[in-house]
């Protein structure tokens, strides 16, 4: 998933449904952009049980590093919300990986970007 940008200041707000082949593994969301001068945000993750991760105060893409426990079969969703000032044009690109190498993640229907630029 990934969204052209300008230079400027935006919101956003990615919402990530994913999916793996095999119950007890993780899944890693992350987001990745062109170059900016203040980037600010917070990742929430849900491993599809009743466990939440919250990681406040990002202040760098790829992050966070750590893939979310046992995101399971039946899907596991992340909010990745926050504002960034871009000094460069490029592609606001949502990211994800398995935390096994080899293991399939499925992105699922309904997953979304939202953005809006606000300077």
């Amino acid at each position: 998933m990934s969204v052209p940008v300008v230079a400027g200041t935006y919101w956003f707000k990615v919402h990530a449904i994913c999916s793996t082949v095999a119950a007890p593994t993780g899944t890693r969301v992350v987001l990745n952009g062109p170059a900016f001068s203040k980037l600010r945000y917070t990742t929430t993750r849900s491993n599809g049980a009743a466990a939440t991760q919250v990681a406040s105060g990002q202040n760098a893409w790829l992050l966070p590093a750590a893939a979310a426990t046992n995101s399971g079969t039946s899907g596991s969703e992340t909010f990745i919300e926050g504002i960034v000032v871009l000094t460069a044009a490029g592609n606001l690109v949502v990211q994800f990986a398995s935390e096994v190498a080899a293991s399939l993640v499925t992105l699922e229907p309904g997953s979304h970007i939202t953005w809006r630029k606000v300077a």
